[in-house]
């Protein structure tokens, strides 16, 4: 039992210095974007909203650059609303098609202050929707989603909202909007989730484990890319339900490679 405490304790340093470092070199990194940063920061000195961590903004300016994505649908508006509206433009500016961003506010407040605090060289790219949040359902699982989300084919999705309690009696449920984005969608879909673990836990069930990889260092979940065919049904998930992490120690093992050798 010692032994096991120990390596708890080894695990949890390693994990939070390796935050640590990722969020400081992404920091420097965005830092060296002068727009963006300049930009990034009036936001935040501007917004009471917490944000995600540095790493998370890095992850997401580099996978809207890499995949140029034209739909992306964004659950909780925020300083990500910013980064990926930036990376939008930066595409067109390469002569690539204009993207949109759909980003869904279930609070009035955070609405308004959103749209208030949007830069105007970014409204181009940005659509900000305030909705009220509804339960859904697939198979066993209870989830609620946005009411009012616009029926475009997406090919990205970051969800951090809605609130992850159910709109009706208030229990713990997961954020549903990535299933029906999958079940609406007639191409692949790719998404990340930000340390939602009941929507990560769900997703993984339903799309299975091949299709997504939770990252402990960032607190991120990443899914797919998967088409409706993935989705699998009730008897199909029920049959293969094992206790499992979201990453094997393998991918742990990897990080600490990369970090030491750094």
């Amino acid at each position: 039992m010692k032994v096991f405490k120990i390596v708890l304790s080894a695990k949890k340093y390693f994990l939070e210095s390796y935050s640590c470092y990722l969020n400081s070199r992404a920091r420097r990194t965005l830092q060296k974007n002068y727009s963006l940063w300049r930009m990034l920061d009036d936001y935040l000195t501007r917004s009471t909203s917490s944000g995600c961590a540095y790493s998370d903004y890095l992850v997401l300016y580099n996978h809207i650059r890499r995949t140029k994505p034209l739909e992306v649908l964004e659950c909780g508006t925020g300083v990500s609303t910013i980064i990926m509206a930036y990376a939008l433009m930066e595409n067109e500016r390469e002569g690539n098609p204009r993207g949109r961003i759909i980003s869904m506010e279930e609070s009035e407040k955070w609405h308004r202050l959103a749209r208030e605090l949007l830069p105007e060289e970014l409204k181009p790219y940005v659509e900000i929707i305030l909705s009220p949040p509804e339960e859904d359902y697939y198979a066993f699982f209870r989830g609620v989603r946005y009411a009012r989300i616009p029926d475009r084919q997406y090919e990205f999705v970051f969800v951090d909202g809605p609130y992850s309690r159910s709109p009706k009696d208030g229990a713990p449920i997961f954020d549903f909007d990535f299933i029906r984005v999958v079940e609406r969608s007639k191409g692949s879909v790719c998404g990340i989730v930000d340390m939602r673990h009941s929507t990560c836990y769900v997703l993984q069930e339903v799309f299975g484990p091949q299709k997504f990889k939770y990252d402990y260092a960032r607190n991120l979940g990443f899914i797919g890319p998967v088409r409706k065919e993935d989705m699998r049904d009730t008897g199909a998930i029920a049959s293969s339900f094992v206790a499992r992490p979201f990453r094997t120690y393998r991918f742990l093992k990897q990080e600490l490679k990369n970090f030491l050798g750094s």
